[in-house]
């Protein structure tokens, strides 16, 4: 009898032993089938992600600078940006050196600030440039010119009108030479 026991014992220990190996494998396949589903998540995630990069809009940000007369040239921090009136996009706010030439034109030098409008500032411009659409800031700058003054042409005093006044002879032909003996 005792034999009859260890056989069941060992039966039982047998069957046992396949409804674990059962479990485990089933458990395998659960665990493929989150890990598959994990994975689709992420997939799911960065697909998500991607069309959300994509589809978000941008900000552009351009300066027109215009001057009376046009065709001046026009420099922006020292770089040419073309000849007046000019339109280009600008990267930052903030100062700006603006140097305007233009032949027959007196020069005009300028130190402007390109303020930021309030929806661009922090932390709102996150916000701006992930918005699905382009946001435009289009700023215009104008300056008008001023013509240069000729100055007369110096006419140089004539050598007859020195002769007559002689503090103006001194100023034309120069001091006299100081002499130590006196001459006889």
């Amino acid at each position: 009898m005792r034999r009859d026991n260890k056989r069941q014992a060992a039966g039982f220990k047998l069957q046992d032993l396949f409804q674990i190996l059962e479990l485990a494998a089933c458990s395998l396949r659960l665990v493929a089938c989150s890990a598959q589903l994990a994975a689709c998540r992420r997939a799911l995630l960065f697909a998500v992600c991607g069309l959300a990069l994509l589809s978000t809009g941008c900000l552009r940000r351009s300066l027109t600078i215009r001057t009376d007369p046009p065709g001046a040239l026009v420099y922006v921090n020292d770089q040419i940006k073309g000849t007046s009136p000019v339109t280009y996009d600008f990267l930052w706010y903030g100062w700006h050196r603006v140097t305007i030439r233009k032949e027959g034109f007196v020069r005009v030098e300028d130190r402007t600030e390109l303020r930021a409008p309030p929806h661009l500032w922090i932390p709102f411009d996150l916000v701006v440039e992930l918005l699905p659409w382009t946001v435009r800031d289009d700023r215009e700058w104008s300056y008008t010119l001023e013509p240069l003054q000729t100055l007369p042409t110096p006419i140089p005093p004539s050598l007859d009108s020195a002769r007559d006044d002689p503090e103006r002879a001194e100023r034309v032909e120069g001091p006299k030479p100081f002499r130590s003996s006196p001459q006889e």
